[in-house]
Formats: C-alpha cells, structure tokens, sequence
C-alpha cells in the first residue's frame, strides 16, 4: 500500500469525524445521539488512524514482516471492524448529548424522567427510583460540553427507549448559540487533511515534481 494511500486513509475518517462534532456545536439546538452511533463514529474517525497509521503499521511489520500483502491488510481491517462492532454493542443503554451545559442536561433528564413514570430521586451520580430498581446515570458535559446518561437496573433497555424521545422533547426547550467549540473543531478537520498532505509533498521529490507541473500548467507557478 503507497504510503499517499495509507494518508488518505488515516486522514479523511478523522477528518471527517472532526468535521461532524463541529456540527454538532455549530446547531440551534443540543444533540442527542444514540451510543452506538456515537460509538460508530469515533470509531470511523480513529479507525483510520489505527488500522492504516504507525500504530497498525508497526503490528503488521511485526506480525509480516515489511511486505504486507492484500490478506495481511484485509485482516488487520476485519479485526478493527470487529473490535468497532463489540464497543457499539456495549454502548446500546447510553445516549450523548452534545452542545448545551451541566445544567441544562441535568434539568432535561429530570423533565424527561417525569415523563417515563416512577419516582426517580437525584443520587451522587444520576437519578434512581428503587421501587422499580432501575436508574440512570448522568456524566456532565465537560468542557467540551459533551455529556451522557446510560441506564442500569432492571430493564435498562426498556428504561432508556420511554426516555429517548422524551429526552429529546426537553432538550428542544434549550436552544443554543453556534460554540467556539464549533469553529475549533472545523478547524482541527482542515489541519488533519492539510499536515500529512503537506508532509507528503515535502518529503516526496516526485510528488513536488508533479505538483509543480501541475501548477505551471494552469499558471498558478
């Protein structure tokens, strides 16, 4: 695999992962994703990284040799996908929430609890109601201001699909101005396409070679 191969690879998933937390912040409105399609696209975004980066480089020459073939790769790429497919399945009681603060998330959690029935109480870590032995945890935005509840108990699942939806009719009562977090984000997706071309061209005399042709053909050079 030509190395400009394994920078597309690496770079365009991240980048693009970037790219979608940034839309994320840049909304009117909290988002609220499921937790294996959160999973999934961390996952895409650092998948890349792994399979195609030094990290996976470094195990294949190990496990390879220097020559890596076509089977080689195909397998190194089953196992990330594989691996991708086990912490989406561990991540189906939890829902992110992006783009809105501590507070807010906690008061949407309270009102779309009143909703779901029972009597949750606040504990140190979420709300639990012990008659019906189930609960939700609750991880406060960070300074990221991306947060997460995850259900536990006696039917979780159950739990966590009465919220979902009304979780997301509270979470529209909180709109949001575009963050900073937005622009720092779109911004980290430009750097992870721009640096490793960059890198390419300046390590590669051919590529530069190309590069420059290409320019004094259409008199940019």
């Amino acid at each position: 695999m030509s190395v400009a191969v394994q920078i597309a690879l690496t770079a365009t998933p991240l980048a693009a992962y970037f790219y979608i937390l940034g839309l994320f912040h840049a909304g009117s409105r909290p988002r609220l994703v499921s937790g294996p399609v959160d999973v999934g696209l961390m996952a895409f975004g650092l998948g890349g990284l792994v399979a195609f980066g030094p990290f996976g480089r470094s195990v294949l020459a190990r496990l390879m040799g220097n020559e890596v073939g076509l089977l080689g790769w195909s397998i190194w790429v089953a196992l990330v996908i594989l691996w991708t497919l086990v912490l989406a399945g561990s991540a189906t009681l939890r829902l992110s929430i992006y783009h809105l603060s501590p507070e807010e998330l906690d008061r949407a959690v309270r009102e779309g609890l009143t909703g779901v029935g029972g009597q949750f109480t606040p504990t140190i870590h979420g709300f639990e109601d012990a008659r019906r032995g189930t609960g939700i945890t609750v991880k406060k935005p960070s300074k990221l201001r991306a947060g997460a509840i995850e259900a536990y108990g006696k039917d979780p699942e159950v739990l966590i699909a009465e919220l979902k939806p009304r979780l997301l009719e509270a979470l529209a009562k909180y709109p949001q101005n575009p963050s900073r977090i937005s622009h720092a984000m779109f911004g980290l997706a430009c750097l992870t396409m721009l640096v490793p071309v960059i890198g390419f061209f300046r390590s590669n005399a051919r590529a530069q070679n190309a590069l420059r042709t290409l320019l004094e053909s259409i008199g940019w050079w």
